[in-house]
């Protein structure tokens, strides 16, 4: 067999195994989660924390968080920048910014785009910088040509006749072009960052979007870019987000992979960095000397890790930890990322913790390269890199570097070492479900009544929904349990942004959508009446105390296991169900006895404490049966043939996806084996067919094998010869030759051959023995 190639029934087994372990990756990472509790869209309008903004009521604003700003939310819109309250979630219309493209843009954007984009070529919002004199920097698509402006807030008087004594008003004493700077559409994965009095923009230049770059632009004074058209810097990025550490700025994004294009086309995510003080390229002047870039890494681990590969979105960076922990000392600076798998692959969706030591750790690695055009992407050693290390600081004079390494940088801008997430597996994630994560917010150590410190995540779905859920393992394996499932948003609305508002005793989630915002409570304490069920949710905010589910680290609360069995008794709280009693006669002799069907762990005595039955001052109570008699407890403690049917904790239990696995192995091995036997039935009779043909081949033809007297058989029985009384023609039975042999009554042809004809002739028997090739 040639190397590299396989035989059609090596091919089918190898397609077999395959499909095994396909079978096995699906099941394996089969992954869901059952809420504490569900909080459906009807239920959270009549809550009295719900509040609503909806903008432009006839358009879709395609809104866009851009500036926290003290107790308002600067929020981009077409043709408008609200800033609202996020206390009542109004907007202030004497600080709202009206930017609306001139008439002229508009028509030109009409021309250019098809009926159906003809609702972009308005102004949306999507870049905002708060300046130190408290200047706003502000760029919108404007048409499809982007444009910045800067705004000041005025106060001016007004006539005396006028009954308001002043107005006050933002104005725009000046206007940039934009491009780089904003996207030229609301729907592009578009972030920018302002510090230290310039803009870092990750963004596109084109209208097509094949110039993807990051830039720094100190307003009308453009700086530094990354270098264009190299897929090693920017390959078909969408950005996520930014934020700024020390003298850095970081981006989180997705982008096509050129180091694993020998291995098929795929996304990873990235976080890169640049240095506020770089100056650029001496050579390629406006380019980046310290642009470097490393994966990150969100998977599920195993002898084949399974990853979600698409980061989605990303929270602040801030100092938490993963894990409960009981000192609030045990935290880290860090940041989470929502992920997802493929479009094409099994649909799933993960968060993972990253903390900045581990994005450091991998600026301080080895680099990752090619030696031509066409090589792998392997790692390069650090005693082959340039020195000293060109990612761990930052140069101060960055065109003051040898040509040497300013040549490394620009060829080698991805590391080797991948940035790992914390604990080595997603914190919260979910497969072959519906509603991918699409956002995510965090509430950063929160104290609670356990005297533990949390991360409460809050993730937002592709169906409008608000995934609330902590991590509940202290110092062991993430056990993440979800404590709400809310439909905020329509289903076919996905939740784009989250943010958290706490001013003294208001505490908010602000959910944000491409055209409406929302708030909702961070928490629905009040709504759980009863110690079971506040004890049972499992919310670090909610404890019970003073009979009443309150917000506080005070009272009864458990969120490892969500055990009420501490909450005092209260016969109108117990949501414990109702044990089903069955009575049967067993003997004739024998008085009735309940058949008790249960699920615990216990026997007889612990079915008794554990059922519905109760314990009031150490005396068993006495439940009514289903014809309502009162004596089923007093019957049990009698000495007749009880027959209690518990379910054991030891019994194997099977789930659906084990059931799965088992059924799809069994069909497949049926599968291999029916192949085997059928393959080898199939070998046998093929060898028996091939005998029993050489048989009668050699009958009719003579054998093929080598033999000097193959040609010396009985003329008289060849089939090249017509029975010689006969008067038919003699027929070439063989199709191997190209020899004529005619019979001898056949006619002449003639010899002018015409029409290229063949000349025959009359040949003996004798003559005919011979074979001419």
């Amino acid at each position: 067999m040639v190397p590299g190639l396989c035989t059609r029934s090596t091919c089918i087994v190898y397609m077999l195994l395959f499909l095994v372990l396909d079978v096995f990756q699906v099941y394996s990472f089969q992954h869901s989660w059952t809420p504490n509790s569900i909080v459906t869209l009807e239920e959270l309008v009549k809550n009295e924390g719900y509040q609503l903004f909806e903008g432009d009521r006839e358009h879709v604003d395609y809104f866009k968080a851009l500036l926290n700003d003290g107790d308002h939310l600067l929020v981009g819109g077409r043709n408008n920048m609200y800033n609202i309250s996020m206390l009542t979630l109004k907007a202030d219309y004497n600080r709202k910014i009206v930017w609306k493209p001139i008439s002229g843009d508009q028509t030109d954007c009409k021309n250019q785009v098809d009926e159906a984009y003809k609702s972009k070529c308005q102004n949306y919002i999507q870049v905002l910088g708060k300046m130190d004199d408290g200047k706003l920097f502000v760029c919108g698509t404007n048409a499809l040509k982007p444009t910045c402006k800067t705004y000041e807030y005025k106060e001016e008087n007004l006539p005396e006749k006028s009954t308001e004594m002043q107005v006050a008003e933002y104005y725009s004493d000046s206007e940039e072009q934009g491009r780089g700077k904003a996207p030229f559409d609301p729907e592009h994965n578009s972030t920018a960052i302002y510090t230290g009095g310039k803009l870092y923009s990750a963004t596109v230049s084109d209208s097509q979007a094949r110039d993807p770059l990051i830039l720094m632009s100190d307003h009308e004074i453009v700086g530094l870019r990354t270098k264009q058209h190299q897929s090693n810097m920017l390959s078909n990025p969408h950005f996520v987000s930014a934020f700024d550490v020390d003298d850095k700025v970081y981006f989180l994004f997705r982008e096509n992979a050129v180091e694993n294009i020998n291995c098929g086309k795929a996304t990873f995510s990235r976080i890169a960095r640049i240095c506020k003080n770089d100056k650029g390229d001496k050579f390629n002047e406006g380019v980046w000397t310290s642009f470097f870039k490393a994966r990150l890494n969100c998977s599920v681990p195993g002898d084949i890790p399974f990853p979600f590969d698409e980061l989605q979105a990303a929270s602040d960076f801030n100092s938490g930890n993963f894990m409960p922990t009981e000192s609030n000392e045990n935290r880290t600076k860090m940041f989470y990322g929502v992920f997802n798998t493929p479009d094409n692959s099994i649909e799933g969706s993960a968060v993972c913790a990253f903390t900045y030591d581990a994005v450091k750790n991998a600026f301080h690695g080895k680099f990752k390269g090619q030696e031509t055009a066409t090589s792998n992407w392997l790692s390069i050693p650090l005693d082959k890199a340039v020195s000293p290390h060109p990612a761990t600081t930052c140069n101060s004079d960055s065109q003051s570097l040898p040509d040497k390494n300013m040549r490394f940088i620009l060829e080698h801008p991805l590391m080797d070492t991948a940035v790992g997430a914390m604990g080595g597996a997603p914190v919260f994630m979910q497969t072959m479900a519906k509603g991918r994560f699409t956002a995510i917010a965090v509430d950063w150590q929160l104290y609670a009544a356990d005297r533990g410190y949390y991360d409460i995540l809050f993730v937002g779905t592709s169906d409008g929904r608000v995934l609330k859920a902590v991590n509940k393992g202290f110092d062991g394996p993430v056990e993440t349990v979800v404590i709400e499932d809310i439909q905020v948003l329509r289903t076919d609305e996905p939740v784009k942004e989250l943010k958290i508002y706490r001013q003294g005793t208001i505490e908010k989630l602000i959910v944000i959508s491409k055209e409406n915002i929302k708030s909702i409570p961070l928490h629905r304490c009040s709504e759980h009446k009863t110690c079971s069920s506040c004890v049972a949710l499992q919310d670090p905010y909610c404890a019970w105390i003073n009979d009443e589910c309150n917000v506080g680290a005070r009272g009864l609360i458990d969120i490892r296991s969500g055990d009420t069995s501490k909450c005092p008794f209260n016969a109108e709280e117990d949501e414990t169900p109702v044990i089903e009693v069955v009575t049967t006669t067993v003997a004739p002799v024998l008085t009735p006895c309940p058949v008790v069907t249960c699920n615990c762990s216990q026997y007889n005595t612990d079915i008794l404490t554990n059922s519905s039955d109760k314990k009031i001052n150490g005396a068993l109570q006495p439940v009514p049966d289903l014809e309502g008699n009162a004596n089923v407890a007093q019957s049990r403690a009698e000495p007749c043939e009880t027959k209690y049917i518990p379910i054991r904790t030891d019994d194997q239990v099977y789930t659906a996806s084990t059931l799965a696995i088992a059924s799809v192995v069994s069909i497949v091995v049926a599968a291999l084996i029916g192949f085997v036997i059928g393959y080898r039935v199939s070998m046998c009779r093929n060898h028996t067919r091939n005998t029993e043909q050489m048989i009668s081949f050699e009958q009719n033809f003579g054998s093929l094998r080598k033999n000097p007297n193959r040609h010396s058989i009985n003329e008289a029985t060849h089939n090249y010869y017509s029975d010689p009384a006969s008067t038919k023609p003699f027929i070439n039975k063989n199709n191997l030759t190209n020899n004529v042999i005619v019979a001898q009554n056949m006619p002449q042809k003639s010899p002018n051959l015409p029409n290229g004809s063949v000349e025959t002739k009359t040949m003996s028997p004798k003559q005919a023995s011979k074979t001419y090739l």
